[in-house]
């Protein structure tokens, strides 16, 4: 059987992009991408369809201090930034992630 060319991860789990392929568009730190929706390719496995990401400066809690600073600086991303983010993002993660099914581990 041939080695697949993807990193594959439970659909829940947090994928931790490359810098080389992108950080925060905002505070230019690494980020963290989750998809909220997959679609099944010919040969079963699936891929992220939809997107949505963190950077690693991003506050636990809102009442983190920094918190406002954090939203200050996020909150003045163009649409187009975020767009070409998350293009770059998704060709990226349909080159080389794949998402199995599995049960959310219970905390």
């Amino acid at each position: 059987m041939p080695e697949t060319p993807y990193t594959t991860v439970p659909w829940y789990a947090p994928v931790t992009i490359p810098v080389e392929v992108a950080v925060c568009p905002a505070c230019k730190t690494a980020m963290t991408v989750g998809t909220n929706a997959m679609e099944q390719n010919d040969d079963g496995s699936w891929q992220a369809s939809e997107i949505e990401w963190t950077c690693a400066s991003d506050p636990e809690s809102i009442a983190d201090d920094g918190y406002d600073r954090w939203l200050r600086t996020h909150d003045r991303l163009t649409y187009q930034e975020m767009v070409e983010t998350e293009a770059r993002v998704l060709a990226w993660m349909t080159a080389h992630v794949r998402f199995v099914d599995g049960e959310r581990p219970h905390a």
